[in-house]
């Protein structure tokens, strides 16, 4: 993870995806923050495992 920004009713987090080819890739996730706990989020530098439910997914390019 390369990065945690607060936004008042949401967390935004920056993360790093690794490819084979060497070119990574930035994903950024949003969560609502009564979903988690700032404990429970992981410290940046981390390594994370994301699964994402389709019903609550939105891909912008």
């Amino acid at each position: 993870m390369l990065d945690s920004i607060f936004q008042g009713e949401s967390q935004l987090l920056v993360i790093e995806l690794e490819s084979a080819g060497g070119e990574a890739q930035e994903l950024r996730v949003r969560i609502p923050n009564q979903s988690v706990t700032d404990k429970a989020l992981p410290a940046i530098g981390e390594k994370v495992t994301i699964a994402l439910k389709v019903a609550d997914s939105y891909v912008v390019s």
